[in-house]
């Protein structure tokens, strides 16, 4: 089942060739940590690649196509980041504000919690405990998720230090549904989704029926199993969306430029946020920064990638129960790049292969 996936779509992009992705993909397939993957890359506003590898259900041999939803993990969080940027530019939201001019309802803490604190992870809201990750309970509205934080204290004081938490995005998802007016799902499926004409993604909603969803692994020594059943209703914001990797480049493509968002917009997103003591965070508002990934190789002793994108680039990753995807977004060069994988140890194999495939884009 470690064959690549052969493509029949009428969505297949006019050129679906970038001189040897192809070839790094199929490598990767050897791995016991990959069980599919698929690949979009575009630039200049146009997909120019778009391939399934590897198959969807190591069970039955499903292959991976270009129509093979994923579960986008934390690349949830700047899809909602992007509704984000349309509330603040129809002068609706302040990120500054106390959260409880939006969510009354949310207690107070020692000390205000903005929203512009929670996209940098500054917040004190915690993350998961114990098996949280694993949650199967279903919450059918943003605030049922709320309960799950609602009462525990902040672990510091905002604007001090950054500690990642996904809960702080169920805050936030609330904040934007009372700003917007209607359900956070139906506002990011028409301002968001629809918008971008991203038609094959959706929450990840375990009472539906979603076409083309791919089962999720995980490896276990060179064993590869079925991962556990989870309901990820509980946090929709921060990691409960599903969709294509096309889908996904379409949406890192209109965050090369002006249009669907503004100049002054993206700036703001791309901006690095740093502690009052000056310590950088990693993150603009939602988006993880270039140097981010900088420093991030250079841990890794991965400096060879260093240079294969611009100091304006904008990313992020996702990981969630059994699944991992990347979406980085390279505004000087116009391009963007999407993969998601079916399996929770592929990141490493979607990192190489979004830093390898940032440079075929560059000769494009």
């Amino acid at each position: 089942f470690l064959s690549s996936a052969a493509q029949a779509s009428d969505h297949t992009p006019k050129e679906n060739t970038l001189p040897g992705l192809n070839v790094a993909a199929e490598k990767v397939l050897e791995r016991p940590v990959v069980t599919g993957l698929t690949i979009a890359a575009g630039k200049n506003g146009a997909i120019i690649f778009a391939k399934g590898f590897g198959v969807s259900d190591s069970e039955t041999g499903t292959p991976v196509t270009i129509n093979t939803k994923m579960r986008a993990g934390s690349v949830s969080k700047v899809f909602t980041t992007a509704l984000i940027g349309k509330l603040l530019e129809a002068d609706k939201l302040n990120l500054d504000a106390p959260v409880q001019t939006y969510v009354p309802s949310f207690p107070q803490k020692r000390w205000p919690v903005t929203i512009r604190q929670m996209t940098a992870h500054m917040s004190g809201i915690r993350h998961y405990q114990g098996n949280e990750f694993s949650s199967t309970t279903h919450y059918p509205t943003v605030e049922g998720g709320l309960k799950i934080f609602r009462n525990d204290p902040l672990q510091f004081e905002p604007n001090t230090r950054s500690a990642y938490s996904s809960y702080a995005w169920n805050l936030i998802s609330a904040a934007l549904e009372k700003v917007g007016q209607k359900p956070f799902l139906k506002l990011m499926q028409t301002q968001v989704f629809e918008a971008l004409e991203m038609h094959n993604t959706v929450a990840e909603d375990v009472t539906k029926n979603i076409s083309n969803l791919a089962s999720f692994h995980e490896t276990r020594g060179s064993s590869v199993n079925i991962a556990p059943f989870v309901d990820n209703s509980y946090k929709w914001a921060g990691g409960g969306f599903v969709g294509t990797a096309t889908d996904m480049a379409k949406f890192g493509l209109a965050h090369t430029s002006s249009g669907f968002l503004s100049a002054k917009t993206l700036a703001l997103f791309g901006k690095e946020q740093t502690t009052t003591s000056g310590e950088k965070t990693g993150f603009g508002i939602g988006w993880m920064t270039a140097g981010a990934l900088q420093r991030r190789l250079v841990r890794d002793n991965q400096t060879q990638y260093l240079g294969n994108f611009s100091d304006r680039l904008i990313w992020h990753s996702g990981g969630s129960m059994g699944a991992v995807a990347l979406l980085l977004v390279d505004p000087e060069e116009n391009s963007a790049v999407a993969l998601m994988g079916n399996n929770s140890g592929s990141f490493p194999v979607l990192l190489e292969l979004g830093l390898q495939t940032l440079v075929l884009l560059k000769s494009k």
